[in-house]
């Protein structure tokens, strides 16, 4: 599972930060 999605939320997948961020509980 990589998280450096979230360093990147500008790169188009805010949705699927938004997410991860959410089932992760940050």
């Amino acid at each position: 599972m990589k998280i450096n999605v979230v360093g990147t939320s500008g790169s188009g997948k805010s949705t699927l930060a938004r997410q991860l961020a959410e089932r992760l509980g940050v």
